[in-house]
């Protein structure tokens, strides 16, 4: 038995509808890109269920029948999906100071004319 198609992968985890599937297969026939390229840019899938469907595979890569002792690479999938979930959770993180800091300057531009005014015009 071959490795289960990424896009199975993902439909079975129900991160995904066979509407997008369906048309991201038709995109990735179009334009040649991969599959779980176009799921990420098209915002169907995160990068953490894109990288848990690639460690389901290689596990069921490492599981078939002469395929060797899989712990060690199943091990090494479970810390990639950690470290993206860190990764992930870190730049959440900084999109939401990224926006706290855009709230700040707008209210620092707000008062750019009233001191500016208050500087030119001589006091009353």
């Amino acid at each position: 038995m071959g490795l289960r198609k990424l896009g199975e992968l993902l439909l079975a985890e129900g991160a995904i509808t066979e509407a997008q599937l369906a048309a991201a297969i038709e995109e990735q026939g179009a334009t040649g890109e991969r599959l779980g390229e176009i799921l990420l840019a098209r915002r169907n899938v995160s990068r953490l269920e894109l990288a848990n469907a690639f460690a389901e595979q290689h596990a069921d890569k490492r599981s078939r029948p002469g395929a060797g002792s899989g712990s060690a690479e199943t091990s090494s999938g479970a810390e990639l999906r950690t470290r993206l979930a860190d990764v992930e959770a870190l730049a959440a993180r900084l999109a939401q100071i990224n926006d706290d800091l855009a709230e700040r300057l707008s209210a620092l531009e707000a008062l750019i004319p009233a001191i500016s005014d208050a500087l030119v015009s001589p006091p009353r």
